[in-house]
């Protein structure tokens, strides 16, 4: 969950705070590597 404004901010102020971070957050998002599964270990 993410909070965004306070008690003096517009709606606009929110809206525009909310865009800017939809688009940092996608660029990171679809930008990210896939992670492998590890290597099974052996427990003998």
């Amino acid at each position: 969950m993410i909070e965004i404004g306070g008690v003096d901010n517009t709606f606009e102020e929110m809206f525009l705070t909310t865009d800017a971070f939809a688009d940092v957050f996608s660029e990171i998002y679809w930008n990210a590597q896939e992670v492998s599964k590890p290597a099974e270990t052996s427990s003998e």
